[in-house]
């Protein structure tokens, strides 16, 4: 489920955008919190992470970028040569199922993999993904 940031804290007074620290040690807060989804967003060098418990929050900058390196090896097996422009790449780990955009307005290509070839092709190319989003909680104060 994706919410904006003001839905996600109602009860905080100052806009976001005016604090940006105050934002990143919420966002922080929360990196602790095992994953249960994630989407890459190519468009606009985006990550949302969705927790197991709680709820989501976006990694930009700095941290998305250091994400969307470690995400090289999965993106090597998801080349579609038909459609080379990557829009999205979403991932559920439990049950295991990945969503993949190819494609510009007006002619957008969507696959999806899950079972078997999931948990053979896909799921050894996560590691480095979630080492870093780990990396990144293990960073936060």
């Amino acid at each position: 489920m994706v919410r904006p940031l003001r839905r996600v804290f109602p009860n905080f007074q100052l806009p976001l955008a005016k604090s940006q620290v105050v934002r990143l040690r919420l966002r922080e807060s929360r990196m602790h919190e095992p994953i249960s989804s994630f989407k890459l967003r190519f468009t606009d060098q985006h990550v949302r992470v969705v927790p197991r418990t709680g709820r989501p929050y976006d990694c930009v900058g700095e941290d998305a970028e250091r994400v969307f390196e470690s995400a090289r090896i999965l993106l090597s097996r998801l080349q579609n040569p038909s459609n080379p422009n990557l829009r999205a790449v979403s991932i559920i780990l439990e049950p295991g199922t990945i969503r993949v955009t190819w494609g510009e307005k007006g002619g957008i290509e969507a696959t999806r993999i899950d079972g078997d070839r999931f948990e053979k092709d896909i799921r050894p190319a996560l590691s480095p993904i979630l080492r870093c989003l780990g990396d990144m909680a293990n960073r936060a104060p």
